[in-house]
């Protein structure tokens, strides 16, 4: 005799598999729009400087006192590298501070 309990069980295997791809293909979609947002990001980035370079060239030819800024850099980081003063990095652990040092501070620094 065939087991009553296979078939509801084979229908929660099916389901629960579905639900797996599903999640799957939705975490795909949000990897995909965010290396799109990125990508976008970026271009959007390279315009903003050209269009700077052009007006700096273009403030040069007239003006060449005003143009003799710093030359505009940009290198790229991972994420990782943490680029806060010492002090706020969130790399180095911070001294623990007491209430009383926490709220003797905040009280100073109102006017």
């Amino acid at each position: 005799m065939a087991n009553p309990n296979f078939r509801q069980d084979g229908d929660k295997n099916v389901l629960n598999t579905v639900v797996l791809w599903c999640c799957c293909g939705f975490f795909f979609i949000i990897c995909g729009y965010g290396l799109y947002r990125q990508h976008t990001l970026e271009q959007r980035v390279l315009v903003l400087e050209q269009h700077f370079q052009e007006l700096r060239r273009a403030a040069q030819v007239q003006e060449p006192s005003l143009a003799a800024g710093p030359e505009l850099s940009r290198k790229e980081r991972d994420v990782g590298d943490c680029i806060c003063p010492a002090e706020h990095c969130l790399s180095q652990p911070a001294a623990p501070v007491s209430s009383e040092e926490y709220l003797e501070g905040s009280s100073t620094s109102t006017p």
